[in-house]
């Protein structure tokens, strides 16, 4: 199969929106795992190719937590790693990516591991870990996914709908965790992740966020 084949094969068959069905297509897990990443890093290659270069410079580390679709011995023969931390994915501030192989698989389409994706790089790319300081860690991330969130959707590329993600206007509601007790809305658009955060600490009730996190 050509390039220019497979990836109309990719746009054109059903079976890249999800797959969490690999079972039913009679195929390892493993084969569905290395086809939604080739799926997903072409549509990247061809679709956002800054990303594209970003993404091909990071260190891509596979992590899996034992489960009933993936025994600890099997995840370990496919070189995964196992890691109890990670549900989803993460970066670090040496470059590399962790992905969570259960989350991509049963939770996003390709569409959305190319947009998660592209959230990761650009954390490594602005150097977010680097720029925490003394900053509250939690605030600092809703922050830093605030900008990226709202720089990804002006590129149209889709999110998942359970990330922070504010309009393509830049505004984000805050509903039930802020100090007036009443929603507030921030605007993101043009704004740093450092003005971003300040207007977090603003309104914000962080007592509450921690009451929150702990239930």
């Amino acid at each position: 199969m050509t390039f220019k084949e497979y990836y109309k094969y990719v746009f054109l068959s059903e079976a890249r929106q999800s797959y969490n069905d690999y079972d039913k297509r009679d195929i390892s897990i493993k084969n569905a795992y290395d086809e939604l990443l080739m799926a997903s890093n072409l549509i990247v290659r061809k679709r956002f190719p800054f990303f594209y270069e970003l993404l091909r410079k990071l260190h891509v580390i596979h992590v899996f937590n034992p489960s009933n679709e993936v025994q600890e011995k099997d995840g370990k023969a496919y070189g995964w790693v196992q890691n109890s931390q990670i549900d989803t994915m993460a970066v670090d501030a040496k470059g590399n990516i962790y992905i969570n192989v259960l989350f991509a698989l049963n939770q996003l389409g390709f569409q959305h591991t190319v947009g998660v994706l592209c959230h990761e790089t650009l954390h490594v790319a602005w150097r977010h870990l680097d720029r925490l300081g003394t900053r509250n860690p939690q605030l600092w991330n809703i922050a830093t996914d605030l900008v990226i969130n709202y720089t990804l959707l002006q590129e149209k590329i889709s999110l998942p709908s359970a990330g922070i993600i504010p309009t393509r206007d830049g505004d984000y509601t805050i509903s039930d965790i802020t100090k007036s007790g009443k929603p507030e809305t921030i605007n993101v658009s043009n704004k740093t992740a450092e003005e971003v955060y300040d207007m977090l600490v603003d309104v914000l009730d962080e007592n509450k966020m921690e009451e929150e996190s702990n239930q």
